[in-house]
């Protein structure tokens, strides 16, 4: 088994171990912002109608249902590799009565299993910083979109304080951890939007959310 198989076997394992809880840690890591925050992307989508939106690492469904209700997203997709977590995710969109816009699908961040050039928007809340290939994912977010495309990326800066919290409250704490350590290892800001930039991106920009604690990525595919 080589190394980037034994990662991707890794990562699926530790979800499929905390897809029960990972909505009450998810929601300490952003230090209960995490529901605002996700709503805040309405005001960064692409300003047309009949969106086809995809969620990249959906995990449990949160990033769509905080988008749900807005009236420009004419079909979601979600791509996430736990199986777990997508049956929570379903769940929660057959409780919200959206199952007619939304369609869940294992998938691979780093290795899409969608065509080229089809997607309106692609966003990825709190999931990017769990690939070792942040240049590979964002290529394959890059090739999806259509030409006017966006993409806008939610992730957190500023996890010590809330990891150390989670420490003393999940009995799956250590798994957590193994995930949620790789915000500290995230790249710089200025880096990030470099590699944003080289896969094609423009118009490329951060917005600091929570403070600082959270940011929000946006860079646009436009027509050379």
């Amino acid at each position: 088994m080589n190394n980037k198989k034994a990662s991707k076997d890794s990562i699926i394992d530790v979800f499929d171990r905390i897809a029960q809880s990972y909505d009450k840690f998810d929601a300490i890591l952003s230090f209960w912002c995490g529901l605002h925050w996700r709503k805040k992307l309405k005001n960064y989508l692409p300003k047309k109608p009949n969106l086809l939106l995809v969620d990249l690492a959906t995990g449990t469904c949160n990033q769509i249902l905080a988008l749900s209700d807005n009236k420009h997203i004419d079909k979601f997709i979600g791509f996430d590799l736990s199986e777990k977590m997508l049956t929570i995710g379903l769940k929660k969109i057959i409780a919200a009565k959206i199952t007619n816009k939304v369609d869940l699908r294992l998938g691979n961040i780093l290795k899409i299993p969608f065509s080229d050039n089809r997607a309106d928007c692609v966003t990825i809340s709190f999931g990017i910083r769990y690939t070792d290939d942040y240049k590979r994912c964002l290529m394959e977010a890059f090739r999806i979109l259509k030409c006017n495309g966006r993409i806008i990326i939610l992730e957190s800066t500023k996890p010590k304080l809330a990891l150390q919290l989670c420490k003393y409250i999940y009995k799956n704490f250590d798994a957590y951890y193994h995930l949620n350590k790789n915000i500290d290892e995230f790249q710089s800001c200025d880096n990030f939007i470099k590699l944003m930039h080289e896969v094609g991106l423009q118009k490329v920009k951060r917005i600091l959310i929570g403070f600082g604690i959270g940011s929000i990525y946006i860079g646009d595919k436009i027509a050379q």
